[in-house]
């Protein structure tokens, strides 16, 4: 819905998800050419024809916290060990309450980007993509990575 919701905006007229698709592209190119390729089919991640980097993702993270709906952006994201999609993610751990993310799942592909805030108040965007025929025994992975980049932040202060 909020693909469709986009392509509406930037095409000033309810579209289907293939004209949707071109706006976003032609947004991307024109606005965050840095964080190509991308290709969107229908905005939830879940088609195979869907691609974007991690770098892409920060790319995408980093303008989103320039612009002027970025509290409502990264409020809608799920915070780790509490709610949404990442509420039973690294809850016993000091990533718990301190990062924004957005998970992704599918069948040969997991993956966790967002915003990740130390202890002592330094912030990180990060991305961390697997694209593998195991990719679900990758999860763990993924959750000690984040753990390991907020450790980082913590001891750099």
């Amino acid at each position: 819905q909020l693909f469709l919701r986009v392509g509406t905006q930037l095409a000033h007229k309810p579209v289907e998800s293939t004209v949707a698709s071109t706006s976003v592209d032609t947004w991307m190119r024109e606005n965050l050419p840095q964080a190509l390729p991308v290709t969107m089919e229908t905005g939830a991640g879940l088609s195979a024809n869907e691609r974007i980097s991690a770098r892409g993702l920060v790319e995408l993270l980093d303008h989103a916290t320039r612009a002027k709906y970025a509290k409502v952006f990264f409020d809608s994201l799920s915070i780790v060990g509490v709610d949404g999609t990442a509420a039973t993610r690294m809850r016993d751990t000091s990533v718990a309450g301190n990062a924004r993310v957005k998970t992704g799942t599918v069948s040969d592909a997991r993956g966790l980007a967002g915003r990740l805030q130390s202890a002592g108040g330094s912030t990180v965007l990060f991305a961390i993509l697997i694209n593998h025929p195991r990719a679900g025994l990758a999860t763990g992975l993924i959750d000690r990575l984040t753990e390991r980049l907020q450790a980082g932040l913590t001891q750099r202060r």
